[in-house]
């Protein structure tokens, strides 16, 4: 299932819509995300939330802040297709059909019928927290991470905490590196896959992808993120905006109990990168047993974890030009690390934590 989630090209969904056959939709709900594979592109990017009931749905489609609500009957195969009209704009042509080997999986497309057709996968919501829950419940960190190195995207990383309920209900909650705050609120499918998709900057922008808890053994979250930030003039950081991809490395979190380490270090240090900083700034560390944090350097440096969450924030002296400059980020505990970013001028940059 997972393969064929993350490998089935466009060609091979028609495909497997032209031959599908008897196949009947679960009752309940469905949450899938389209996207082109061949780009990056707002306009053909959104979710789908479809609600099935028998034969007959009630479905949402989601690009940008705007909602496209339609509702019809499965033909006899298990199929939709449908014409979903938009104002000012082509309508979107929407084709789906229940998976002839997994009802729990919609497979598609939608398409304006001019200009894009891109992929569209939906699972069914298959944990109820009672009678079945899933194994991936539990609190997580991720990082999206970026480049010290770029100058026209953000150099730090995106990050966020996440909470998954018995139920599969995904709470996500998130700071980009370019200072926009972000929230979801969807289900993780039976396969551990996460239809990530966040709406940005008034809908003309935004961060999508498919992500995958627990199906590696380097990362508790995997997957790549796509990031659409349109030309903004009038702000401050990145006016000419950009498009990125950013790889999403995750772990799973769990509070320290007291007089436990968040982190299994002793001597360890802070790492300042990217941007307009003249130089890198680093700071040696320690981190008692009470998670406190104490400087070593000639230069200031204060920092907190806030442990529930698995969640740092502190502020830095540039020691050239004296500037405080704040950080904030997450922990990343399968890896012994802890990551973000800081704003200094118009742009950000990384920082890092890792023991000595």
């Amino acid at each position: 299932m997972k393969t064929l989630l993350f490998n089935l090209t466009l060609a091979a969904v028609l495909a497997s819509l032209s031959g599908a056959s008897g196949a009947s939709p679960v009752i309940g709900t469905y949450n899938g995300l389209f996207f082109e594979t061949n780009g990056f592109w707002q306009r053909s990017a959104g979710t789908l939330t479809l609600t099935a009931a028998r034969n007959r749905y009630t479905a949402k489609i989601q690009i940008g802040s705007t909602r496209y609500s339609f509702s019809g009957t499965f033909d006899a195969s298990g199929g939709i297709n449908r014409q979903v009209l938009r104002r000012y704009e082509n309508p979107l042509s929407v084709q789906l059909q229940v998976d002839a080997t997994d009802p729990d999986l919609l497979v598609g497309s939608v398409g304006d019928g001019i200009n894009w057709t891109a992929p569209l996968y939906a699972d069914h919501a298959v944990f109820d927290g009672r009678f079945s829950t899933t194994s991936d419940m539990g609190r997580y960190t991720v990082v999206f991470l970026g480049d010290f190195a770029w100058t026209n995207f953000p150099s730090g990383d995106s990050f966020g905490t996440i909470n998954i309920s018995k139920a599969g209900r995904i709470r996500f909650s998130g700071s980009l590196a370019d200072g926009t705050k972000v929230t979801q609120a969807t289900t993780v499918a039976k396969g551990g896959q996460w239809p990530l998709y966040l709406p940005l900057y008034q809908g003309e922008g935004a961060l999508y992808a498919w992500l995958l808890f627990n199906g590696s053994t380097n990362s508790d979250i995997s997957g790549t993120v796509s990031w659409i930030r349109p030309q903004m003039p009038w702000t401050w950081y990145y006016p000419d905006g950009f498009f990125v991809p950013q790889d999403a490395y995750g772990s799973r979190y769990v509070a320290p109990p007291r007089g436990t380490k968040v982190l299994d270090v002793s001597s360890a240090r802070f790492e300042f990168n990217g941007m307009n900083l003249d130089r890198g700034i680093t700071n040696h560390v320690t981190l008692d047993y009470h998670n406190r944090i104490t400087n070593l350097e000639a230069n200031g440096l204060t920092a907190s974890f806030a442990l529930a969450e698995g969640s740092f924030r502190g502020r830095v002296m540039d020691p050239i030009t004296w500037e405080w400059l704040p950080f904030k980020g997450v922990v990343l505990q399968k890896f012994g690390v802890a990551a973000g970013y800081f704003p200094r001028g118009d742009q950000t940059g990384e920082v890092w934590f890792q023991g000595e």
